[in-house]
Parts: structure tokens; sequence; C-alpha cells
């Protein structure tokens, strides 16, 4: 009975440190402003350089705290966080949505995928480049 008790007792505080309970309780580690590269196109710091799985040649982008960004792939560009290290960004070609942030302007390195208007999905793994 006791190790009954005490599996029971893990899984419950494994769900809920992994954000279990669903809704909008869920805690997120991750903060989209470490990810973003100043407050504005005019105040930016950085861009990300970024190498995208299974495509040759690189690309550069800037997410900004006021929802817009740029980049050479696809232009200007409007962004919104919509979950745990996930945003939505608008631009000519529709909505690519970004998941799986990982990283921080911080430690130069990032990566995400995205979600392509077209259902294609593809892997970025960028650096930082100071401005």
């Amino acid at each position: 009975m006791k190790k009954i008790l005490v599996v029971l007792m893990v899984l419950s505080v494994a769900a809920f440190a992994c954000g279990g309970g669903g809704g909008t309780s869920e805690t997120c580690a991750f903060d989209v402003n470490d990810f973003t590269n100043g407050a504005n196109a005019t105040a930016a710091t950085s861009v990300w350089n970024c190498l995208t799985s299974g495509v040759s040649g690189s690309y550069t982008f800037a997410f900004y705290n006021d929802g817009a960004g740029y980049s050479s792939a696809v232009g200007a560009f409007t962004w919104e966080e919509v979950g745990c290290r996930e945003v939505d960004v608008v631009a000519y070609n529709g909505t690519n949505q970004i998941t799986d942030i990982e990283g921080s302007v911080a430690s130069s390195i990032g990566t995400f995928t995205q979600h392509h208007p077209d259902g294609t999905t593809s892997t970025s793994s960028c650096t930082i480049e100071s401005l």
C-alpha cells in the first residue's frame, strides 16, 4: 500500500510540474522576452542568424518587444505569444506557427520549429549577432 501511495504522489507531482493541470494556470519556464532583439526595430541590439534543416543557405530575423519583426526570408511580420514556447508569426505568406522555442539572446543560441502555412515543418538553429 505504501508503494502505491508513493507512486501516486510522484505521478501527481510530475503532472503538476509539467503543467498537467492545463488551462491558464499552466506555468512556463520560458520568457519570450528573453528571445527578443530589442524594444522595437529602432532600438534593436541584435539579430538572429539561422540555418534551417534540409535547406541550404541562411537567413536572419529579429523579434521586437512591440510585436513586430523582420526576417530576410519573409520580410516584415507581426508576432503574438500564443502559448509556452509558442508564437504565431503573421507575414505575407500567412500565419507561421513557431513552437518549441529554446534559448535566449543572453545565451547567444536559439532553436525552434516552424510550421509553415503550406503545412510543411522545418527546424532552425540560430546564433545571435550583436548590432
